[in-house]
C-alpha cells in the first residue's frame, strides 16, 4: 500500500469563502456556452425554494453562435458579480465551451480582493481552476444550474449544505473501485480532463505538487483520453501528485479501457487511484472544493475534506475572520 502526502507551503495556501446564509442573492452568468430561459426555471425555482435571492447577469441569455453571448459581455457579467457585494456566491448557467477564452483578461487583483463562492464544472473547470490558481481561494466543482432540478437530491443538499458552512461529509468510493491501494493527503484540484489539458503550458496551469487529482469527461473516445492523459504525463505537469480519482466518463468507451488508463498512469507515478467518484456529467454530482486539503483512503473507500470550505466567520465584506452579529 503506498501512502503520500502534499507538503505546501503556508504561503500558498488558498482562503476559504463566506458561507452563504438564508435571503443571501446568488449571481448566475454563462460563461461558456447558450441556453434558453427555460433551461434554467427549475434550478431557479430550486434555489429559491431553498430561500436565496436570483440575480441574473445581463448575457445570461445571450447567444454568439456557439458562445453565450460576446466574448466582453461574458466577462462583463463575471466581473459584476464578483464586484457587487451584494452578491454572495456566483454559478454558472451551464458549460459547453467559452470560459477558456475569458482568461487573459479577467481582471485578477478585482477577483482576489473579492474571494466569493463560484461553481459550476465541465467547460468551467478553466475559470475555476484559473482562479485558484490567479486569485488563491477555493472554488467549487459543482452543478451547474441548468442541472439543479434533475440531480440526486441528497446531493443537491449536501452541496449547499456545504456552501452554508457545514462540514463536508466523507464522499463515499466504491470499494470495486480501487486501482491502487493507498492514501494520500493534499489540496483536491481537478475537473474536466479536456480543459485540464488544453490549460497545461499556461498561466493559468494549477500547481499539481502534492495534489489529490480528480478528472472526468464525457463523449471522449478513448485514444483521446489516453492522448490526455499521455500529454498531461509528458509535459511534468503530473509530478509530485499525491493521489489520482477517477470520476464520470460518460460516453467514453467501457470503464475497464478507462480504467486501465489511469491504472498505468497511477503506475508510473507511484501513487494510489481509484475509480468512481460521483462527479461528472452523469446522474450525480457531489461538490468538490478545489484547493481544500482532503485525504483520500481506498481501504475505507472515502473521500475526506478535512476542512469546511465556505467560512460561517468570516466577514461578509472584508473577508476578516469576525463572528456574525
Amino acid at each position: 500500500m503506498c501512502t503520500h502526502s502534499g507538503d505546501r507551503p503556508a504561503a500558498v495556501r488558498q482562503k476559504t469563502v463566506a458561507a452563504l446564509r438564508p435571503g443571501d442573492m446568488i449571481g448566475i452568468i454563462s460563461p461558456a456556452g447558450p441556453l434558453e430561459r427555460g433551461d434554467l426555471e427549475a434550478g431557479i425555482a430550486h434555489l429559491r425554494a431553498e430561500g436565496f435571492q436570483i440575480r441574473e447577469g445581463r448575457a445570461l441569455f445571450a447567444r454568439k453562435g456557439y458562445l453565450a453571448g460576446s466574448d466582453a459581455a461574458r466577462l462583463e457579467d463575471l466581473h459584476a458579480m464578483f464586484k457587487d457585494r451584494n452578491i454572495k456566491a456566483v454559478f454558472c448557467s451551464r458549460g459547453g465551451y467559452g470560459s477558456l477564452r475569458l482568461l487573459e483578461r479577467i481582471d485578477w487583483p478585482l477577483l482576489t480582493a473579492n474571494p466569493k463562492i463560484c461553481m459550476g464544472f465541465s467547460d468551467l473547470t478553466a475559470l475555476l481552476l484559473a482562479i485558484w490558481r490567479k486569485a488563491r481561494f477555493i472554488t467549487f466543482h459543482g452543478p451547474v444550474v441548468r442541472q439543479m432540478g434533475a440531480l440526486d437530491r441528497q446531493d443537491m443538499a449536501e452541496a449547499l449544505a456545504v456552501l452554508k458552512g457545514a462540514p463536508p461529509r466523507p464522499i463515499r468510493l466504491p470499494r470495486e473501485g480501487v486501482l491502487r491501494p493507498g492514501r494520500a493527503k493534499g489540496p483536491l484540484i481537478g475537473g474536466n480532463l479536456t480543459l485540464i489539458s488544453h490549460l497545461a503550458g499556461t498561466p493559468y496551469f494549477p500547481d499539481l505538487s502534492g495534489a489529490v487529482l480528480f478528472l472526468e469527461d464525457h463523449g471522449e473516445q478513448p485514444y483521446r483520453v489516453d492522448r490526455m492523459l499521455r500529454h498531461l504525463a509528458l509535459s511534468g505537469a503530473l509530478q509530485g501528485v499525491s493521489g489520482l480519482i477517477g470520476g464520470d466518463f460518460i460516453q467514453c468507451g467501457t470503464l475497464r479501457t478507462i480504467a486501465a488508463l489511469f491504472l498505468e498512469l497511477a503506475d508510473e507515478l507511484d501513487v494510489p487511484c481509484t475509480m468512481g467518484l460521483p462527479s461528472g456529467h452523469g446522474e450525480r454530482n457531489v461538490l468538490l472544493p478545489i484547493g481544500a486539503e482532503v485525504e483520500l483512503d481506498t481501504l475505507a473507500g472515502i473521500l475526506e475534506i478535512m476542512e469546511a470550505p465556505a467560512d460561517t466567520v468570516k466577514d461578509r465584506l472584508g473577508g476578516r475572520d469576525k463572528k456574525h452579529p
